[in-house]
């Protein structure tokens, strides 16, 4: 029986993903326009509004029964 994933687990998947596309929006942006200040404005507002984002669609998924496949019991011999 597949599992659900709890909100705690959303959120922490939310904010460890955040922290690695944060880094590299950062980078990103610094390495095009050489103006920290700018890439630091740009950075802070787009992490701030895609983990939001991010929650809410990990959430919606999770309400979606798509693509999941019932685990056979462990138990279980194949023929």
């Amino acid at each position: 029986m597949p599992h659900t994933e709890t909100r705690k687990r959303s959120i922490a998947k939310s904010i460890s993903w955040r922290i690695v596309a944060t880094i590299l929006t950062l980078t990103t942006i610094w390495y095009v326009t050489r103006v920290v200040a700018a890439s630091i404005e740009i950075t802070s507002l787009t992490a701030v509004l895609s983990t939001v984002v991010y929650y809410f669609h990990e959430r919606a998924w999770n309400r979606s029964s798509w693509g999941l496949v019932a685990a056979a019991p462990q138990n279980a011999k194949t023929p």
